[in-house]
C-alpha cells in the first residue's frame, strides 16, 4: 500500500473515533489520494493514522457498504474501481442539478456574486498553468461553488455538496487528461460570459455539454483500459461484475474478430469446458475459486497464469540473508505480487523462496531454470529446485540461456526430458530464456514454448519489440527480464509506464533492497502514466546509452583472471548514472586494477549474448575510470 499519502485524521470531538476514521478514509477515497486498486490494510493504516485497528476495520465495513470499497477472499479489502455504471449514475443526476442551479444562478446572482466566479476562473487558470492536478480539481470545486451558493438555495446547495464527494474520483480521472485542460477552461469561461448576460439557455447548454464532455471522456478512458484486457482478466482483476459477460459475448458477436469465443473471453480449454457442458453459474464458480489479481493484470500467453505486472526477479536477493530475503518476498506477496522468477543458477535464491513462500504455494506462481545440457542433468537440477522450494511442482520451467533451442529429436534429449516432467505432473509449462536474438526468434517459431523470457525495456531495438508482439501473436507469454538494464535506467516510473504499453508482457523486477521494492509496489494500485516529462527521460537515456555497452548479463562469467567483467566492462556508465562513491572506494579501485591481469584468453568475447568486444570494452572503461580518479569530471 502507498503510505506516503497525506491524508490525515481530522479530530471531531462530537463524532465517535469510527466515524472520525470513516470519513477520513471516505474522503482519501474519493479525492483519490487512496487509489482504486489500492489494498486497505489494517496495520498500515492504523499506524498512519494514529489509532488501533478496531476503528479502522469498522470503517472498512461501512465503506464497503457503500460500495467504495472491495472485500476480496485471502485478500483482504481493497479500493473499489471506478466502473461506467457509478459514473453514468452519478453524472446524471449532476446534471440535471447543475442545471437548476445554472437556471436559480441567472435569476438571483449579485454583482458580488459575479466578481467571486471570476475570482474562481482566475484561480482555476492560474491552477491548469501550474499543472498541479490535487490544485486544478480543488479550483473547479470552488468555481461551482460559487455558482451553487448564488443560487441562495440552502436544500440544493447541500444536495450538490453531498454529490461532490461522488465527483471527486470523477473529477480527478478526467482532470488526469492534460488535453482536456484547456477545454475545461473555455467552458468555464463561457458559462461564466453566459451568466453575466443572464443569457440561461445558453448557460445550461455549455453546462450540459461541460458534463457530456467529461462523461466521454472518463468513459473512453475506462473503455480503453478495458478494452487492453478480456472479461476473464477484468473479473479477477475485480474492475467488472460476471453479469457483464452477456456484453461481451454480444459485443463479439457483432464483431468480426477471428478468435473464438473463449479465446476472445480470455477462458483456458477447462475453463471453456465447464462453462459448455454445465452453465454461467459453474464458470463464476470456477474462476471465484481464484485469487483476485491486484493492480494491472496480464495473462502469460495461453497458460492460466494471470498476475500483475510485477514479477520478483529472485537473482539479487541470493546477496542477502534467508531473514531478510523473507522480508522481502513476505512483503511482495502482501502487497499482491504472485509472480516469483528464480533459477538453479542463482545459488540459494530458490531455498530463499521455499523458506519464505511455502506455507503459501498454491496461491502463488514459480518459474526457475535448468543450464543443463543434458537429459541427466536436467533430471538432477529440477529435483533440486524442487526440493530447494519446498514443493512438489514448477509452474514453469525454462531452458536458461541454451546456446541452441532445444527441440524433440534434436539429440540432446532436453525437450523430451520437458515433455516427461511435464507428464509426471512436476512443471506444468515449458519456457525458455536467452539473450540471443535468433534462439528466441526460433523459440516463438517452433511452437513449441510457452514463455519466452528475454531482456527488454525502453532500450530495446525495433528488432526486439517485435519479438514481443510476435509472442502475442503465437499466444506465447513474453517475461521481460533486465527492465532496469542492469541498473543503468533509474527511473523506475519511466521503465513502469513504458511496460505499460505491452499488454502481454510480464516485468520482473531484481531487487535486494526493501526501498526498491516498495519502489513498484506503490505502482500497482497507482502506476504511473507515460507523461512527456517521463517521454524527456526515456528520450535522454535512449541517446546516452546507443550504441554497444554492456548489460551486466555476467554470462561471460567466471574470468579466469578474476575480473569482476560485468561490472568493471560497463563501469564509465555505472560512474555516471549510479552515486559513485562506492565504485571509486579502494575496494572498487581494486576490482578495477584486476582488468591489467587480463589473460587476453578471449573467453568473455566468445560468451557475450550481444556479441561485444569485452576485452577492448574493459580496456576503454579502465582508462577512463583512472583518469576519473585523477581528477576528471563525471
Amino acid at each position: 500500500m502507498q503510505m506516503g499519502n497525506n491524508f490525515e485524521v481530522k479530530m471531531n470531538e462530537y463524532l465517535p473515533l469510527r466515524d472520525v476514521v470513516f470519513n477520513t478514509l471516505r474522503q482519501a477515497i474519493l479525492k483519490g489520494e487512496l487509489a482504486p486498486g489500492e489494498r486497505l490494510m489494517e496495520i498500515q493504516l492504523a499506524q498512519k493514522l494514529g489509532v488501533s485497528r478496531t476503528p479502522i476495520r469498522e470503517a472498512i465495513r461501512k465503506l464497503e457498504l457503500e460500495g467504495l470499497v472491495l472485500m476480496i477472499p485471502r485478500r483482504g479489502a481493497e479500493v473499489a474501481r471506478i466502473s461506467e455504471k457509478s459514473l453514468k449514475d452519478v453524472l446524471e443526476v449532476r446534471r440535471s442539478l447543475e442545471e437548476l442551479a445554472i437556471e436559480l444562478a441567472c435569476q438571483r446572482m449579485t454583482e458580488e456574486d459575479m466578481q467571486a466566479l471570476e475570482e474562481a476562473q482566475k484561480a482555476f487558470k492560474a491552477a491548469i498553468d501550474q499543472g498541479d492536478a490535487m490544485k486544478i480539481a480543488e479550483t473547479d470545486e470552488a468555481y461551482h461553488d460559487v455558482i451553487y451558493h448564488s443560487t441562495r438555495n440552502k436544500r440544493l446547495v447541500q444536495i450538490l455538496n453531498n454529490l461532490r464527494e461522488q465527483m471527486y474520483r470523477f473529477r480527478l480521472e478526467y482532470i488526469k487528461d492534460e488535453d482536456k485542460r484547456q477545454i475545461l477552461q473555455l467552458e468555464h469561461e463561457k458559462i461564466l460570459a453566459a451568466l453575466r448576460l443572464r443569457h440561461m439557455a445558453e448557460a445550461k447548454a455549455v453546462a450540459r455539454g461541460h458534463i457530456d464532455n467529461q462523461e466521454i471522456t472518463v468513459l473512453k478512458n475506462f473503455k480503453g483500459a478495458e478494452g487492453s484486457m478480456t472479461f476473464k482478466e477484468l473479473y479477477l482483476s475485480g474492475q467488472i461484475p460476471f453479469e457483464e459477460i452477456d456484453r461481451y459475448i454480444s459485443r463479439w458477436n457483432r464483431s468480426d474478430d477471428e478468435r473464438t469465443l473463449a479465446k476472445y473471453l480470455g477462458l483456458n480449454a477447462d475453463e471453456e469446458d465447464v462453462w459448455i457442458d454445465d452453465s454461467d453459474e459453474a464458470l463464476k464458480e470456477m474462476l471465484d475459486a481464484r485469487e483476485r489479481v491486484a493492480g494491472t493484470p496480464v495473462t502469460l500467453g495461453k497458460t492460466d497464469i494471470i498476475v500483475n505486472k510485477n514479477g520478483f526477479g529472485a537473482l539479487p536477493i541470493q546477496r542477502i540473508s534467508f531473514d531478510d530475503a523473507k522480508v522481502l518476498l513476505r512483503k511482495a506477496y502482501d502487497a499482491g505480487v504472485r509472480f516469483f522468477d528464480t533459477a538453479r543458477f542463482y545459488t540459494d535464491s530458490e531455498e530463499k523462496i521455499g523458506y519464505a513462500l511455502s506455507d503459501v504455494r498454491e496461491h502463488i506462481y514459480i518459474a526457475t531454470k535448468t543450464a543443463a545440457t543434458t537429459a541427466e542433468g536436467f533430471w538432477k537440477d529440477l529435483e533440486t529446485s524442487l526440493h530447494n522450494l519446498k514443493t512438489d511442482y514448477v509452474d514453469i520451467y525454462q531452458f536458461h540461456n541454451p546456446a541452441v533451442c532445444p527441440k524433440p529429436g534434436d539429440g540432446s534429449g532436453l525437450y523430451e526430458a520437458m515433455l516427461e516432467a511435464k507428464e509426471q505432473g512436476k512443471i506444468r509449462f515449458i519456457g525458455i530464456t536467452n539473450h540471443r536474438m535468433s534462439i528466441a526468434e526460433e523459440a516463438i517459431e517452433s511452437g513449441l514454448y510457452d514463455t519466452l523470457q528475454f531482456p527488454f525495456n525502453y532500450l530495446s531495438t525495433e528488432r526486439e519489440i517485435a519479438l514481443a508482439k510476435a509472442c502475442a501473436e503465437h499466444e506465447m507469454g513474453f517475461i521481460a527480464m533486465k527492465g532496469l538494464s542492469g541498473g543503468l535506467l533509474t527511473n523506475s516510473a519511466a521503465i513502469y509506464a513504458y511496460m505499460a504499453q505491452f499488454e502481454n508482457v510480464l516485468p520482473i523486477w531484481g531487487v535486494q533492497k526493501e526501498s526498491e521494492l516498495d519502489e513498484f509496489l506503490s505502482y500497482i494500485g497507482n502506476p504511473p502514466e507515460l507523461t512527456d516529462e517521463l517521454k524527456a527521460v526515456i528520450e535522454k537515456d535512449q541517446k546516452e546509452l546507443a550504441g554497444e555497452f554492456c548489460r551486466g548479463c555476467g554470462y561471460c562469467m567466471p574470468c579466469p583472471a578474476g575480473i569482476e567483467i560485468n561490472n568493471c566492462a560497463r563501469m564509465s556508465l555505472l560512474l555516471r548514472r549510479s552515486p559513485s562513491a562506492r565504485y571509486l572506494s579502494p575496494e572498487g579501485q581494486a576490482k578495477m586494477k584486476k582488468i591489467e591481469d587480463c589473460l587476453h584468453c578471449g573467453h568473455c568475447k566468445s560468451m557475450c549474448p550481444y556479441g561485444l568486444d569485452t576485452p577492448k570494452l574493459l580496456e576503454e572503461n579502465y582508462k577512463d575510470y583512472k583518469e576519473v580518479l585523477a581528477g576528471k569530471k563525471l
